[in-house]
């Protein structure tokens, strides 16, 4: 098990001298509080523990998303130092996180915790994306469109902000639009013509589930949670 640096709390990542891997720190807390319902004491009160100091790490961290558009991606553990790398908005990538898939994951902990202070963070990201399209260059795919919608309905179903659901539906046309065509699959991505289960179509499709039960104001049925992908 490796230890928390005494001065700044920070695990270091695997497989990375010195540094700590934010997403990481966020999925952690996401596990370690689930797993401690399923544990007796002490050891559960421990993991309850160890879930709130991550997120007290990440809740901490200047991400700054309204100027950035990005949730920090790494921070040095001796110093507590973020790098200048930020989540990108749609330029997913094997092993990378976008700035939606991040925003899914503090979705999962304010619904686990009710900290007000995920709350606000979910409400930047999903501002971060009121204004955000993919790029003529950006190779998005259906997953970062999902993880986009999902995050939008988030923030919409806290404030009420008819902003956040109304964004949620451009996202959605322009995912049917970009990535289905006349297709009853979605494409890989923007810039592929053929079809794959790795780059996300299923929580492209739980999205636009979760955006029809939205619109017609169907709360009986809870629609399949769209924060898994970490």
């Amino acid at each position: 098990e490796k230890k928390r640096d005494p001065k700044t709390g920070l695990i270091p990542a695997h497989g990375r001298h010195g540094s700590s891997w934010v997403a990481s720190t966020l999925s952690m807390a996401i596990d370690l509080d689930g797993a401690a319902h399923h544990m007796p004491e002490p050891l559960a009160s421990r993991l309850r523990a160890f879930a709130a100091r991550e997120d007290e790490i990440f809740c901490a961290l200047p991400h700054d998303l309204m100027r950035t558009g990005g949730f920090i991606t790494e921070v040095e553990v001796a110093t507590g130092t973020p790098n200048e790398e930020r989540t990108p908005p749609w330029n997913a990538r094997y092993g990378g996180s976008t700035t939606a898939q991040v925003g899914l994951m503090c979705v999962s902990r304010y619904e686990n915790t009710g900290k007000v202070a995920y709350r606000e963070i979910i409400h930047a990201a999903a501002d971060s994306y009121l204004d955000s399209l993919p790029t003529e260059d950006a190779d998005a795919w259906p997953v970062t469109f999902g993880h986009a919608i999902s995050l939008e309905l988030a923030a919409w179903r806290s404030t009420a902000r008819q902003v956040y659901l109304d964004r949620a539906r451009v996202l959605a046309n322009l995912a049917v639009e970009k990535l289905f065509g006349t297709s009853s699959l979605p494409r890989a991505s923007l810039k592929t013509d053929h079809h794959e289960s790795i780059t996300g179509a299923d929580t492209l499709a739980l999205a636009l589930v979760e955006m029809h039960l939205h619109i017609l104001y169907i709360t009986a049925v809870r629609w399949p949670v769209n924060t898994a992908d970490r």
